[in-house]
């Protein structure tokens, strides 16, 4: 039992998590969480949270950068309309 045994968190992806914005104005060219984003989530999920993307995005734009973020829960994705545990790579609900 962690100290965050019990607790869910989700994120948002564009803008929170990495800077894409910064990709749009040709700052950077690829947008990744920085490395402290990183540990944190691991230690945060280490002590028993549970962690999630909850994003606007579809499945096919948000594949390749589910792939950079460490989570155990499901995805929110569209903006809520559904739920994808990519673990299984399978929607558990969609509206």
């Amino acid at each position: 039992m962690g100290k965050f045994t019990g607790v869910l968190l989700c994120s948002d992806y564009d803008n929170t998590i990495v800077d894409t914005a910064a990709v749009m104005r040709g700052e950077i060219e690829e947008a990744l969480p920085g490395e402290k984003t990183i540990r944190a989530v691991e230690y945060f999920m280490a002590e028993g949270g549970r962690f999630a993307v909850a994003t606007g995005r579809a499945l096919a734009a948000f594949i390749k950068q589910a792939k950079t973020i460490p989570m155990n829960a499901p995805a929110v994705l569209y903006n809520g309309a559904a739920l994808y545990d990519f673990a299984t790579q399978t929607y558990l609900k969609t509206n």
